[in-house]
């Protein structure tokens, strides 16, 4: 019987070691994670398609002319639609900046989506439908974007098809940095497969 109870007394000893243990030990100071928001893919390597951008990128195929110009603090590329009514811009630099509140905040059928890339870097993807049928999206982040306004619903599809492509640079990868020297004394060049330019205007 003696045995019993110092039994029962040993196994209480034990249970109340445990607890303290637990009450003890330091809680983590990280929150507990959240559901990932969508997070697109990682660019491709060098590949027999045009590519635009900085951290994010945009692939077209050999056929879309690519054109593209140079400031002191930010690189614009132009894209025009097959019917030459509408114009697609891509932009990247240090001063860039488009705002996605601002971005025809008026309309009735707006779709905002927002994702994270990377580290956390945020991007906000606004697609507009207008009541004469016409439509307009905008790819945000910072010191980057594209964007397209008023398209025909043809034009939108053809330029959907590319910012469709979006992926995340990543910029520690050697592949992803750029195989082609800028040209220095060139106002307006079209951009051709693995980053080389030829000059249009100087």
């Amino acid at each position: 019987m003696r045995f019993r109870k110092s039994g029962v007394g040993v196994s209480f000893l034990l249970l109340a070691a445990v607890t303290y243990l637990f009450l003890k030990l330091p809680v983590p100071q990280s929150s507990v994670p959240l559901p990932s928001v969508a997070r697109p893919p990682d660019c491709l390597a060098a590949s027999n398609r045009i590519v635009v951008g900085g951290f994010l990128k945009f692939y077209f195929p050999e056929t879309v002319t690519v054109r593209g110009s140079d400031s002191p603090d930010a690189t614009v590329y132009t894209i025009s639609a097959p019917d030459g009514k509408a114009t697609l811009k891509i932009g990247e630099g240090f001063a860039w900046v488009e705002h996605a509140d601002e971005f025809e905040p008026e309309a009735n059928d707006r779709q905002v989506r927002r994702a994270t890339y990377g580290g956390g870097l945020e991007v906000i993807d606004v697609k507009v439908v207008k009541m004469d049928g016409t439509r307009s999206r905008l790819i945000s982040t910072i010191g980057e974007s594209a964007k397209y306004e008023s398209a025909s619903a043809a034009a939108a599809s053809f330029f959907d098809s590319i910012l469709d492509t979006l992926c995340f640079n990543d910029p520690i990868r050697l592949e992803n940095w750029r195989g082609q020297p800028r040209l220095l004394d060139c106002s307006e060049y079209i951009l051709e497969v693995f980053g080389q330019e030829r000059c249009v205007r100087r």
